[in-house]
């Protein structure tokens, strides 16, 4: 939702500088979240309530240096793509702000209680919403500069409520790990998709700035009011990047490598039937959605988004893959399926936009998505298969 309102709000060369500074953030926070949070949920969830609060507390601790680093990160980057000061240095404080937040929610995954989690979510990102919605009833300014000053605001909340609601649930072990020793911890967990998810950015997540490079500048803009219906999709790929995890550590400790098997095929399978039921419902309703969302605006969108669709709901199958490698020990193939699909997306998908502006960078991120996904999918199959009999 916020992504369809501010593609009514800002004019397509404010949409195109905010979905490169809006794409760094997720990047940059994408590979926080699996260095800090995933294994904050992964670990926690074999600990009692005073270590896992223990390990909680030191990863906020350990922000004080993570949070400084992605901001500068930001802005070095939007120096060379997005150079608006105002809009810099808000994509720079959202990135810390989101990254808190994302931290503070996933600590509610580690015992299962993912319905604690949601009343934070509806006020962080409903809220987002409410307030774009508002401002845009009374006319108020959006702009590229500003909007992340608007963004952050309901998020500060949530993850302040949060945090608080958490602290009051039970006392942080007194004896424990350390910031250091936990970090390394994380690390040993998590190597192999930390450096997944960086090649993994290359893979499929900088095509905005291939469009803007290769293409023209209306088609990024193009891309992100597309991609912002994918926004629902999301909800459903969070949800489940947040939960399996977790969910396939419990049912491994619980039943052993056969009944995660079971457990990941059936996922699996029900993902495959949303994919074909979404792809035909946005086959048969894709120029509607978008020529009402956007009032008119973005019609370069309409022939790509059904198929952006299939990409992204067929690509889901590399997060049930990725929850029961990381359960398994056996992450390295993400990294280097990513690895591969980067090299392709930086050619064949460059090539691609060049020749074909907007359906190339669609083209690229098939190449990006769907290349890991199946590589992976098919190593767990083959390591359940020679494997399963001896764990």
């Amino acid at each position: 939702m916020v992504g369809i309102l501010l593609a009514r709000a800002l004019d397509p060369a404010e949409l195109a500088l905010y979905s490169l500074a809006i794409t760094t953030v997720l990047c940059l926070t994408s590979v926080h979240r699996a260095l800090v949070a995933q294994p904050l949920n992964i670990l926690g969830a074999q600990e009692r309530q005073g270590q896992r609060l223990r390990r909680y507390g030191n990863m906020l601790r350990l922000q004080l240096g993570m949070v400084p680093v992605m901001a500068l990160l930001v802005i070095a980057v939007g120096w060379l793509f997005f150079p608006v000061p105002g809009l810099m240095v808000g994509a720079a404080a959202y990135a810390g702000v989101f990254a808190l937040q994302d931290l503070i929610r996933r600590y509610h995954y580690t015992d299962g209680q993912i319905q604690r989690a949601v009343p934070g979510d509806v006020l962080a990102f409903g809220g987002q919403s409410a307030l774009l919605a508002l401002l845009m009833a009374f006319a108020w300014s959006v702009s590229a500069s500003l909007v992340f000053w608007w963004l952050m605001v309901p998020l500060v909340v949530s993850a302040l409520w949060m945090h608080h609601s958490i602290r009051s649930s039970g006392q942080e072990a007194k004896a424990g790990l350390g910031v250091a020793e936990h970090l390394a911890e994380h690390w040993a967990n998590a190597r192999w998709v930390v450096l997944s998810q960086l090649v993994w950015i290359g893979a499929s997540q900088l095509i905005p700035f291939q469009l803007a490079t290769y293409a023209q500048p209306q088609d990024v803009a193009a891309y992100h009011a597309a991609n912002a219906l994918m926004n629902a999709l999301n909800v459903f790929r969070l949800t489940l990047g947040n939960y399996l995890p977790g969910r396939s550590a419990r049912v491994f400790a619980q039943g052993g490598a056969q009944a995660l098997r079971r457990y990941l095929r059936q996922v699996s399978l029900a993902c495959l039937g949303l994919a074909l039921v979404v792809f035909a419902f946005f086959e048969l309703t894709g120029d509607f959605w978008v020529e009402w969302l956007f009032a008119g605006k973005y019609q370069e969108a309409k022939p790509v988004v059904s198929t952006m669709v299939l990409v992204h709901l067929l690509a889901m199958s590399a997060l049930i893959s990725a929850a029961g490698a990381q359960v398994l020990g056996t992450t390295r193939v993400m990294f280097w399926s990513n690895a591969v699909a980067l090299v392709m997306t930086l050619t064949m998908g460059s090539w691609f936009i060049h020749v074909w502006g907007l359906w190339g960078g669609v083209g690229a991120l098939a190449i990006g998505l769907l290349l890991p996904a199946l590589v992976q999918s098919v190593h767990m199959s083959i390591y359940f298969r020679t494997r399963v009999g001896h764990v």
